[in-house]
């Protein structure tokens, strides 16, 4: 799996606001307000979301889920509209996509290779990302983000093992030799995003055939079944080990 360096490490967004006011409380559960986790619209999302759910439930909170809401822009209106009470978000994200701001020097600079792409946290500049979309979403949004939960789940460009070995690529740079003749398929997101696509024509000069943009749920299907030859995958996603991809 040929990774993409994304400063990007899991969030939850709001619910240390909304524990906070609990802190050393001697309440009973029937005094605790009911909490609404949400989660966008990909399996990760949603597992993280149940994970959060279980947690509060286990400290005596009621819980109502709303999960599989739909994209980022979708689930962050929900929780400033008071819609859902916490979500888990990734850092990379609220910069780019919510707070339309760029990538801090330090994280942006590009990887050659898998294993430098999947980068420490330091080494990838979370600390600075962090501190800017905690910052500006307590300002513009009031709304509160925890400490990191301790996993990157970086992008990555995932190709069929059969294919990548046929064409000799192992980074993203080797793709520079066919990616005029491979399609890609990846999540209107990542096709729209500075830390996505349009990173990588920026910096590697990719220019791929086509760019297909699929729902979350399709992605790794239309590369098992050969209707795309490139996608963007996540690399804490069991579907990439699962199907030979590399």
């Amino acid at each position: 799996m040929t990774s993409l360096k994304r400063s990007l490490l899991p969030l939850f967004a709001a619910l240390g606001l909304v524990l906070s006011s609990f802190a050393g409380a001697t309440a009973t559960a029937q005094d605790l307000p009911t909490v609404t986790v949400g989660s966008k619209d990909f399996t990760e999302q949603i597992i993280l979301a149940e994970m959060v759910a279980l947690l509060l439930e286990d400290a005596g909170y009621p819980v109502e889920r709303q999960l599989n809401l739909g994209g980022t822009v979708v689930v962050h209106e929900a929780l400033v509209n008071g819609d859902i009470d916490a979500y888990v978000e990734y850092t990379g994200t609220g910069l780019i996509n919510i707070l339309g701001l760029e990538l801090p020097p330090a994280s942006a600079t590009p990887s050659a290779s898998p294993a430098a792409g999947a980068a420490t946290p330091e080494a990838a500049g979370v600390d600075p990302v962090y501190e800017i979309v905690a910052a500006e979403y307590q300002s513009q949004f009031n709304l509160s983000w925890l400490q990191p939960w301790g996993f990157n789940n970086t992008y990555a460009l995932a190709l069929r093992g059969d294919q990548a070995t046929e064409l000799g690529v192992t980074t993203i740079s080797d793709l520079l030799e066919h990616d005029q003749d491979l399609v890609l398929g990846g999540t209107q997101e990542f096709l729209a995003r500075e830390d996505g696509l349009v990173g990588l024509e920026r910096v590697y000069g990719l220019e791929f055939e086509n760019a297909v943009g699929l729902d979350p749920g399709l992605v790794y299907g239309a590369i098992d079944e050969g209707d795309v030859d490139v996608i963007s995958a996540f690399a804490t996603d069991g579907r990439v080990p699962a199907l030979g991809l590399t």
